[in-house]
C-alpha cells in the first residue's frame, strides 16, 4: 500500500482545518476516503524507460525518437519534481505524444543532486555550465540535421533562460519554449516572494544542518499552498470509478507529486535569496532574439501569469499563450493535449520551417 500524499500528516492536519474552518463535514470525510482510496489503488507497470545517450554525474539525458523527425525538443524538468511527469503513464506522456509527431524528443533526468558531493554543491550557475549546456550540446549532436528547440518546465524554464543566454548554447537553438515558468517573482497580487517568506526561514536551517532541503521539506511547503485544494481533490477521487482513465491518471499524478528529490543547499539559498529577494531573473537582460514560446496560465496558482507572461517583455519575438489550465494540468490534466501540448507542437514545427 502506498502511504502518501506526503507529509500525510501534514496534508492531513491542514486540509482538514481548512474543511472544519468551512463547516463542511461530508468534505472532510470525503478528503480521507479519498486518501485512503488514492493509497489502495492498484498501479500498472510503469512504461518502459527511453535510452539515455548522454551523462554526468546523477544526470542522464533521455531520447525519445520519432520515426520521421521533422525536428527535435530538449526538455528541462523543475529540480523539485522528477522529469517523469512529461512521460507520466499511458495516454498522458508529452514525450511520446511528440515522438508520434514527428518531434524528436530529449528529456533530462537531474537524477538526485544530493547523492554526490560534487554537484551537492553546486549553485544554479554550476549546473547550468555543468549539467545543462552540455546536455543542450549532447541534443543538438545527436538531433542533427534537425533543429532542435528547447523547453523548460517550472524553474527548469528560469533555468533554461540563463543557459540560452550563453553564445555557445544558444547557437544550438533555434528556439525556446517556457511552461509555467516564474520569471518575476514579484508580480501579482500573491506573489511568489510572499509564499516563500514563510518557508525561507525553516529551509535555510535546513540547508546549514543537512547541506539540502530535504523533499519532504519541499512537499510541506506545497501542501500549504492551497490546502482546501486538497481537501477538494481527494474527495472529488473518493466518488470515481476506480477503473476510470481519470482515476488511473489521477493516482499517476499523484505518485509522481509525491517522488520529489531534495534541493542542493546552494541552490536554495541562491532560489531564496536570488530569486525570491532580490527578483534577479526579471531584472537581468535576456539575451535571446529568436523565437520564443511562453506558456503561462491565468488558472495557474502557483506560478501565477503576472510571473511567468513577464518574460514576454524580455524576448521581442515572443508569443503568450493563457491555456486556462493548472499548474500541474497544463502537462498532464484532461486539456493537456489540446490547450498545451498541440500549441507546443505546433510551434515548434512553425519555428523550424
Amino acid at each position: 500500500m502506498h502511504t502518501g500524499p506526503h507529509p500525510l500528516t501534514w496534508h492531513i492536519g491542514l486540509a482538514g482545518a481548512e474543511a472544519a474552518r468551512a463547516g463542511d463535514a461530508a468534505l472532510a470525510a470525503g478528503m480521507l476516503a479519498g486518501i485512503r482510496a488514492y493509497q489502495d489503488a492498484p498501479r500498472p507497470p510503469p512504461l518502459p524507460e527511453a535510452p539515455a545517450i548522454w551523462g554526468w554525474g546523477p544526470a542522464r539525458l533521455l531520447h525519445y525518437a520519432a520515426r520521421k523527425p521533422v525536428a527535435a525538443l530538449f526538455c528541462l524538468p523543475s529540480l523539485i519534481n522528477r522529469w517523469t511527469v512529461l512521460d507520466l503513464c499511458e495516454g498522458r506522456s508529452l514525450a511520446r505524444w511528440l515522438a508520434q509527431r514527428d518531434v524528436s524528443t530529449y528529456i533530462l533526468d537531474w537524477g538526485d543532486l544530493t547523492a554526490l558531493p560534487a554537484t551537492r554543491a553546486m549553485d544554479l550557475s554550476a549546473l547550468v555550465e555543468r549539467i545543462v549546456a552540455p546536455a543542450i550540446a549532447a541534443a543538438a549532436s545527436h538531433a542533427r540535421p534537425r533543429a532542435l528547440i528547447a523547453t523548460g518546465h517550472c524553474m527548469g524554464g528560469t533555468m533554461l533562460m540563463a543557459a540560452a543566454s550563453r553564445p555557445a548554447t544558444a547557437r544550438h537553438l533555434k528556439g525556446l519554449a517556457f511552461i509555467s515558468s516564474p520569471w518575476d517573482f514579484h508580480a501579482g497580487t500573491e506573489s511568489l516572494r510572499a509564499r516563500a517568506a514563510h518557508f525561507a526561514p525553516p529551509a535555510l536551517a535546513a540547508t546549514a544542518r543537512l547541506g539540502c532541503v530535504p523533499a519532504l521539506g519541499l512537499q510541506a511547503f506545497f501542501a500549504c499552498v492551497d490546502p482546501a485544494m486538497t481537501a477538494r481533490k481527494f474527495a472529488k477521487f473518493s466518488q470515481m470509478d476506480p477503473g476510470s482513465e481519470a482515476a488511473r491518471i489521477f493516482v499517476a499524478v499523484e505518485d509522481w507529486l509525491n517522488d520529489a528529490r531534495a534541493l542542493p543547499g546552494p541552490v536554495a539559498r541562491e532560489v531564496m535569496a536570488r530569486w525570491y529577494g532580490d527578483n534577479a531573473p526579471a531584472g537581468e537582460p535576456a539575451r535571446w532574439r529568436k523565437p520564443a514560446l511562453i506558456i503561462a496560465s491565468s488558472a495557474d496558482r502557483l506560478v501565477t501569469y503576472d510571473s511567468a507572461a513577464a518574460l514576454a517583455r524580455a524576448l521581442p519575438r515572443a508569443r503568450v499563450v493563457d491555456p486556462a489550465c493548472g499548474h500541474i494540468s497544463m502537462i498532464a490534466g484532461g486539456k493537456a493535449v489540446d490547450n498545451v501540448w498541440a500549441p507546443l507542437a505546433d510551434w515548434i514545427k512553425s519555428s523550424v520551417d
